[in-house]
């Protein structure tokens, strides 16, 4: 038995009911593809009946926590200062890699 829902967003609410939306967006899912992970409770069933059609629901132990992935050949070696990057959005993607042996 899991202990936590994972939730992932799998066709985009856009064009649908406003109130859709507004669920979609209550449980922490911004665009097609985010994951979050929800405790099990019955206020959030009845969120996820509302967006069955798109999210894929799975029961999880443990939150896993996301990890960046580097591109082949190349390893992350840490992260950027969030105080440095919050000047825009791609400043916030960056990693700083290095090269693998």
């Amino acid at each position: 038995q899991g202990k936590f829902w994972k939730i992932t967003l799998k066709r985009s609410p856009i064009g649908l009911h406003p109130q859709t939306r507004e669920n979609a967006r209550a449980l922490g899912l911004v665009r097609r593809g985010h994951i979050v992970y929800r405790p099990i409770s019955n206020e959030l069933a009845g969120m996820i009946l509302k967006l069955k059609e798109l999210v894929k629901i799975e029961l999880v132990d443990k939150v896993e926590p996301l990890k960046s992935k580097a591109a082949d050949g190349f390893e992350v070696i840490g992260r950027m200062n969030p105080q440095i990057a919050s000047g825009s959005k791609a400043a916030k993607t960056l990693l700083p890699l290095r090269k693998r042996d």
